[in-house]
């Protein structure tokens, strides 16, 4: 079997969750094949190289901290626990077994696709349909706001700005385009991706969760423009 070195293993024992996840990745533009047992997952990993592995805790053959295990012993491949169990002890379980993210059910699709992105471009990986690729020097710097895309780190005020994946990837993009005015399609295209076929809206959303976190600094601030979109107004000099 060919090595298919950008799939993201889904390993999810109920089907209608793991279409679910599966479809939600797909309109990414990724790659996405299921899994529906720990032995499966074990098999499939021995005949590909996946790019990242979604993982359901609750298996029918063995718990899912115990095949994050058996993974690390011969992968480094990020792993986002995607699970039902929502108690903390659960969650520290996961992450010292060497999960790198975890997300509770019921989740919005969005917000999965999001932490996927993500972690793959930690991971260096090519995301299609994503306009800032997450290399290194990734970052912009105005007064009193540090934005790396590096490592999905925004400081605000000196203080650590706790932002979705997505929101950052919003932020960082208007901010890489000063007094430059996007459209909300355009803003789809460049961060969501050219897949996309959701509400316009959404961005409007996002752009609201954003001002109730970062609320503007010395000579810049995120702004509307009526009938047009949004941008990111900063004063000359401003920024580098």
């Amino acid at each position: 079997m060919a090595v298919r070195e950008s799939v993201i293993l889904v390993v999810e024992h109920d089907n209608d969750m793991s279409s679910l996840i599966i479809s939600s990745l797909t309109r990414e533009g990724l790659d996405a094949t299921p899994a529906c047992s720990g032995a499966a997952a074990l098999a499939c990993l021995q005949k590909m190289k996946p790019a990242l592995i979604t993982l359901e805790l609750n298996l029918p053959d063995m718990n899912g901290t115990d095949l994050i295990r058996r993974i690390r012993l011969g992968s480094n491949v990020p792993v986002l626990v995607i699970s039902a169990r929502s108690d903390i002890q659960d969650k520290l379980d996961a992450f010292a077994s060497g999960a790198d993210d975890y997300l509770t059910k019921p989740f919005d699709t969005r917000e999965m696709a999001a932490r996927v992105l993500a972690l793959l471009r930690r991971t260096g990986l090519s995301v299609p349909g994503a306009a800032v690729p997450g290399t290194s020097g990734q970052s912009v710097v105005f007064p009193d706001l540090a934005i790396n895309l590096e490592n999905y780190q925004v400081s605000f005020r000196g203080e650590p700005a706790d932002l979705s994946p997505r929101e950052i990837e919003l932020l960082y993009f208007l901010a890489s385009h000063p007094n430059q005015v996007f459209s909300r399609e355009q803003l789809l295209d460049q961060v969501w991706g050219r897949e996309f076929d959701g509400d316009p809206r959404t961005i409007d959303t996002h752009i609201r969760k954003i001002r109730k976190k970062i609320t503007g600094g010395p000579g810049w601030s995120l702004k509307t423009v009526w009938g047009v979109g949004y941008k990111f107004e900063t004063e000359a000099g401003q920024g580098r």
